[in-house]
C-alpha cells in the first residue's frame, strides 16, 4: 500500500465507518469497511451519492461535511503541502463531480497544478 495512503487506514485514525468506506474509495478502493463504495459522486447541487458494489446508491453527505472532514483527517494525519497536492490529485482521479461542485485542491488549501508546466 502506498505511505500516503496508509496514514488513512483505520488503525491510524478515530473515524466513523462511513468516513472510512468514503475515505477508502477517495483513496483508490481501498476496501476498509463492509459495506464499501465503488465509487464516490458530487452532484451538481452539492451532495454525496456513494455507489455500493451490488449497482445501489446511498445519500452520503452534503459537500460542506465532506469538505470539513476532509480536511480534518488531513490535519490529524500532519500532511505536508507536497502530500495534500498528492492528496488532492489522487481523491480528484477516484470522485465523478458534476458541474465544478468540489475541488479536492480547493479543498485541500492547495494549488491545482498547471498542465502547462507538464
Amino acid at each position: 500500500m502506498d505511505e500516503l495512503i496508509e496514514r488513512f487506514s483505520p488503525d491510524r485514525l478515530n473515524v466513523s465507518g462511513k468516513l472510512y468506506a468514503i475515505l477508502g474509495c477517495l483513496l483508490g478502493g481501498q476496501r476498509w469497511t463492509e459495506p464499501w463504495y465503488a465509487e464516490i459522486a458530487v452532484t451538481s447541487d452539492g451532495h454525496i451519492i456513494g455507489a455500493l458494489p451490488d449497482g445501489h446508491s446511498e445519500y452520503l453527505a452534503v459537500v460542506s461535511d465532506l469538505e470539513e472532514n476532509l480536511r480534518g483527517v488531513v490535519d490529524a494525519v500532519g500532511l505536508t503541502a507536497s502530500e495534500r497536492l498528492r492528496l488532492a490529485g489522487i481523491i480528484e482521479s477516484n470522485i465523478t463531480v458534476h458541474e465544478h461542485s468540489f475541488d479536492p485542491y480547493e479543498t485541500l488549501g492547495v494549488t491545482r497544478p498547471d498542465p502547462q508546466m507538464n
